[in-house]
């Protein structure tokens, strides 16, 4: 049995999450990076059981197009952990600027660019399928923190919803009138 001072410490804790991750979602998400990895490994560099595309697109067009996804993942990660972490916050409030005025997930999204690239550098049919079902994964993860963020901020996150999109980031970003 808990002490009351312990379910407070939990409840405390859990109101300073930033968002409110699902429950597991962490974890599924080394799970995911280990899991897709492995099966990418295994059939682009050993088995090449699915990556007869490759032969039709020259190794350097996929290493060009695996670069610059990769270079777009450096930028979302490193933005976005700056954007979250790098300044000291008064108060919580819903962050609009720099790549969240883009896209509003811009860690899951450099999560996503990273394996996207490494699926258009083998063109590994089995690592697409993989990719599949991560995608979904980090769309359920997004769809139950935006519930909460929804829940938390109420019609200013809902606006924030109508600007920016959940995966496909904006060219121009979105432009909040307060």
């Amino acid at each position: 049995m808990m002490s009351n001072e312990m379910i407070e410490k939990r409840s405390h804790a859990h109101n300073d999450n930033l968002t409110g991750e699902r429950p597991w979602g962490d974890l599924g998400q080394v799970i995911g990076l280990i899991g897709f990895l492995l099966f990418w490994a295994l059939d682009s560099l050993v088995l090449h059981a699915t990556t007869f595309l490759a032969k039709f697109i020259p190794l350097p067009a996929r290493l060009a197009a695996c670069g610059l996804l990769m270079a777009l993942a450096v930028y979302f990660t490193l933005s976005g952990h700056r954007a979250v972490f790098g300044s000291p916050v008064s108060g919580r409030k819903i962050i609009r600027e720099g790549v969240f005025a883009r896209v509003r997930h811009p860690l899951y999204f450099s999560s996503l660019l990273f394996y996207l690239a490494l699926c258009l550098a083998s063109l590994s049919l089995i690592s697409f399928a993989v990719f599949l079902a991560l995608l979904i994964f980090y769309d359920r993860i997004a769809a139950y923190e935006e519930r909460l963020l929804t829940v938390r901020f109420g019609p200013e996150y809902r606006d924030y919803q109508r600007k920016v999109r959940r995966w496909l980031p904006r060219i121009k970003p979105a432009r909040f009138d307060d």
